[in-house]
């Protein structure tokens, strides 16, 4: 797998997630969603993917995350789309780890159209909250 960017990717043995950084100053209002530039490119082997994902620091500060697919054919760069939901501005400098790639690989699965679904699991067709709280 092939890169362009202005900086080294990079990750803690052991760790999944490969920090990716904002390539301008950005500030973010309260309540703002914007996309960010991050200056990096991906060739992909095919069949491999990556998923934009948040870091926990930046969520606990307010500043939201959304996750997005990186799909193997894509060559455009990587964006990412981040929201102020703190009553603060927030401000982005260039170099800051704004989120985080996890890289997969694409598992062929061919889904089969029917008309119903059997129903008899343990939890059946229940929802959200339905397994409550331990």
């Amino acid at each position: 797998m092939r890169y362009k960017a202005p900086y080294e990717l990079s990750k803690d043995k052991g760790d999944q997630g490969w920090d990716i950084r904002a390539d301008k100053e950005v500030v973010l209002l309260s309540g703002d969603t914007r996309l960010i530039e991050t200056g990096l490119f991906f060739e992909f082997d095919k069949g491999y993917y990556a998923d934009v994902r948040a870091r926990s620091g930046l969520s606990s500060k307010g500043v939201l995350c959304h996750t997005g697919l990186v799909d193997s054919g894509y060559r455009g760069e990587i964006k990412v789309c981040l929201t102020n939901l703190s009553k603060n501005s927030y401000v982005i400098k260039k170099g800051d780890r704004i989120a985080q790639l996890v890289f997969g690989q694409e598992i062929n699965v061919y889904p089969c159209k029917v008309d119903e679904i059997n129903l008899d699991t343990s939890r059946g067709d229940k929802g959200f909250g339905s397994s409550g709280k331990k």
